[in-house]
C-alpha cells in the first residue's frame, strides 16, 4: 500500500512538472509567432510621444490562453508592463492603451494598403 502511494506521488509530481513546462512553452512561443502571409507593414502605427519625441510602433496583438500580449517597438509586452517610458494599460482586440507620463494614448492596428500590380 505504501509503495502504491509513493508511485502515485511520483506520477502526480511528474504531471505537475509537465504542466508547468507546457505553460512556459506557450509564454515563450509568443515571441516567435510570425504570420508569413502578413504584408511587411501590416498593422504598424506610429504614435509620437510628447516628451523626448520618441515614437511607438504597435505591430501585433496576441491572445494566449491566460494572457494577452502586444508587440510594441519590437518588444513583447502584456498589461501592466513598462516599456520605453510608457506603461501598458489595456490590450484589446485591435488596440493597445498605454500611459505615457500623465497622458493616456491608444495605439490601433490599421490595415496595410496593398497595391495590386497589373501585368
Amino acid at each position: 500500500m505504501l509503495e502504491q502511494r509513493r508511485q502515485c506521488s511520483k506520477f502526480v509530481g511528474r504531471l505537475v512538472i509537465a504542466g508547468c513546462l507546457l505553460i512556459a512553452v506557450e509564454v515563450l512561443s509568443a515571441d516567435a509567432l510570425v504570420d508569413p502571409t502578413k504584408p511587411a507593414n501590416y498593422g504598424q502605427q506610429t504614435l509620437n510621444k510628447q516628451v523626448g519625441g520618441e515614437s511607438y510602433n504597435l505591430s501585433s496583438i496576441f491572445f494566449g490562453r491566460a494572457k494577452k500580449y502586444a508587440v510594441i517597438n519590437g518588444q513583447k509586452v502584456s498589461e501592466g508592463d513598462e516599456f520605453d517610458g510608457g506603461i501598458v494599460r489595456d490590450i484589446g482586440k485591435n488596440s493597445v492603451t498605454v500611459v505615457i507620463g500623465s497622458e493616456i494614448k491608444e495605439l490601433k492596428l490599421e490595415r496595410a494598403k496593398i497595391d495590386i500590380v497589373k501585368r
